[in-house]
């Protein structure tokens, strides 16, 4: 009897180590990385630690990393504002749930039979590339606005030949080889673009053009710079609750048409270039330890204020193209506040550092934010593959060549794994979404 009472004692001290080991590395998610760690009885939002919103994400973040969803729900007084007063509640439910499985529960949460792994990505620019010079000129811009402005030193053009669809079906093409997938696997394709205008959509004619299945799925969906991440965590929705297997996700952007020479104001249509990105997500079971990255929780959303969507507003002219109104300079600050803010919040819910990544995987707007995006959130500009530079913004097509070079780079070397990689992207409005990629094993739990 005193045996099992002493290995009932130990399990419950390993539990309250574990859970003050969880809570912590939950709350350091959200403090500087100088920052010391508080007393164990500190209140977090009396002492300034956090605000609400932190203090929201630091509870959301144990939930995720713990694996038991609505933790701190109904608890007496209100959830937890001390590092003690957490872990004594995460003890207490894994206490719970220990007791649950010991009694042969099948409780467990359903859908954990199988992942989602990114398989297979490729992407594709413009062929024509347009120095920084040329484009100062055809908009009849000041020598040196786009290159000492904006950073940009050349942008990537679609020919005279090329399209949307010419693109997609390129960076399509290189992700399935990558895969080893051939066209006639793929269940769904799920297509994204800020710039194809018209019926039937660029999903259907990439449909067509790769020749897919009849019962293959399209999808076409919105949120222009956002794009990638609405359709990465569409393809990845369906394969974790369909029989599906495969899906396809692209990108494609061409924004010469609607962004003419003397229509638009150059120091904004200068900017953009022309490319697309694609990305097979592939369903497999959970128990495989390969090399892959696998999705974890998406972030979506949409900023608090109202303010952000008087920045910028395109809407169509009339004539074949479009009449803009915006504030570069404030829209500018706007993205990368938002953008430090989705990072962290990702790092929250993930349970990930930042300073962890392998890459980020973020929208450019030009080189001259990004610099400022990894100088406010203090992390090193070699993890940000810089699409913006050479390319110019892409659309919805920036993040995603960002990632397909991200993942590219992000190889294991011996027996080091390579870090997670974060996606986060904006787009007018400002609408937000995110992902953390997790290699292999390295997903946590649910």
């Amino acid at each position: 009897m005193k045996k099992n009472e002493g290995i009932a004692e130990g399990a419950r001290r390993r539990r309250a180590r574990d859970a003050r080991a969880v809570v912590e590395q939950c709350l350091r998610t959200m403090l500087p990385p100088e920052g010391r760690l508080p007393a164990e009885n500190t209140d977090w939002m009396a002492s300034g630690l956090l605000d609400s919103m932190a203090h929201s994400e630091v509870l959301i973040s144990i939930e995720k990393v713990s694996g038991i969803p609505d933790l701190f729900n109904g608890v007496p007084g209100g959830p937890p504002r001390s590092t003690k007063a957490a872990a004594d509640c995460l003890e207490a439910a894994s206490s719970k749930r220990a007791r649950t499985e010991a009694h042969g529960s099948d409780d467990a949460p359903t859908g954990a039979a199988s992942l989602v792994s990114v398989a297979g990505w490729g992407h594709c620019v413009g062929s024509e590339s347009v120095p920084a010079a040329a484009v100062e000129k055809e908009h009849g811009l000041a020598p040196d606005t786009i290159l000492r402005r904006a950073g940009i030193e050349s942008v990537a053009r679609a020919g005279r030949e090329e399209n949307e669809l010419d693109l997609a079906a390129r960076a399509a093409e290189a992700a399935l080889a990558r895969a080893g997938a051939k066209a006639s696997m793929v269940d769904h394709v799920i297509v994204t673009s800020e710039t194809f205008l018209g019926l039937p959509s660029l999903g259907f004619a990439l449909h067509r053009r790769l020749d897919l299945r009849e019962d293959c799925g399209v999808l076409d969906v919105g949120g222009a710079c956002a794009g990638l991440v609405n359709a990465l965590f569409v393809g990845t929705s369906i394969l974790r609750s369909s029989p599906a297997r495969l899906a396809l996700a692209v990108t494609a952007d061409v924004h010469g048409p609607a962004l003419r020479p003397g229509q638009v104001d150059g120091r904004f249509a200068g900017l953009f270039g022309d490319g697309a990105s694609a990305f097979v997500l592939r369903r497999m079971p959970r128990e495989s330890n390969g090399a892959h990255y696998i999705p974890g929780e998406f972030v979506l959303g949409c900023t608090p204020s109202s303010s952000p969507s008087r920045l910028i507003a395109v809407s169509p002219d009339g004539q074949g193209g479009v009449q803009l109104e915006f504030d570069g300079d404030a829209l500018g600050r706007a993205a990368v506040r938002q953008l430090d803010a989705l990072l962290r919040q990702l790092a929250a819910r993930s349970g990930c550092r930042l300073e962890s990544a392998s890459s980020f995987a973020t929208h450019q707007p030009n080189p001259r934010l990004l610099e400022m995006l990894a100088r406010q959130s203090g992390l090193p500009m070699e993890r940000f593959p810089v699409v913006c530079r050479r390319f110019g913004n892409l659309g919805s097509s920036t993040a995603g060549v960002a990632l397909s070079l991200a993942l590219e780079q992000s190889k294991p070397r011996g027996k080091a794994k390579p870090g997670p990689i974060f996606v986060a992207a904006l787009g007018p409005g400002l609408v937000l979404g995110g992902c953390v990629l997790h290699f292999g094993s390295d997903l946590p739990r649910s």
